[in-house]
């Protein structure tokens, strides 16, 4: 195995999900509606009937079975290790409804730039990406400082906006063999 495969297996398993450090983030803070891929409606910030006081599913083993292909299919991207171990250093939402509002309206916005993380590191693989692997590279140093910003820092800053400059910033975002890489 070469080094750049071995890289890019490193990387792969730094952005996927690790739900035995996470605080069930995803099965908090995000809502969703009965549907093919959900046996009911659930409002965001609301905790899920399956989610078990130690933040495990109490249906994970039959989820498809039990209506929650959505859930199966739900990645974050290491998002919700990143906000409950790093952003709120480990804090429970569960004692401070003010802290879990917070760390509820962070968890999209952290999985969006990890998301963005993921793929401009894909990129880096791509032999058509060649050209612009300095942009790639820069682009993925400013997306992680964002993700490592302080607390104070991500209230005050208007993620989304950010999210939309990153993707829209010229130099990191080119056109190489019919492809646009972000």
């Amino acid at each position: 195995m070469n080094s750049a495969s071995i890289d890019n297996k490193l990387i792969k398993n730094r952005y996927r999900a690790d739900c035995e450090t996470c605080l069930g983030l995803c099965c908090v803070a995000l809502p969703y509606a009965k549907t093919a891929d959900f046996a009911f409606d659930k409002a965001g910030g609301i905790p899920c009937r399956n989610l078990q006081e130690d933040y495990r599913c109490s249906i994970h083993t039959q989820l498809r079975k039990s209506g929650f292909r959505g859930c199966t299919v739900y990645e974050c991207f290491g998002a919700g290790q990143k906000v409950s171990q790093y952003t709120y250093d480990g804090q429970d939402w569960r004692d401070n409804t003010a802290t879990a509002k917070e760390m509820f309206n962070v968890l999209p916005i952290m999985q969006q730039l990890h998301e963005i993380l993921y793929y401009l590191h894909e990129a880096l693989h791509l032999k058509e990406a060649q050209p612009i692997h300095e942009h790639l590279k820069l682009a993925i140093v400013e997306t992680e400082r964002l993700t490592q910003l302080n607390l104070h820092h991500q209230l005050s800053c208007n993620f989304q906006l950010l999210i939309i400059v990153l993707q829209l910033t010229p130099c990191w975002c080119k056109q190489v063999n019919g492809y646009v890489l972000m």
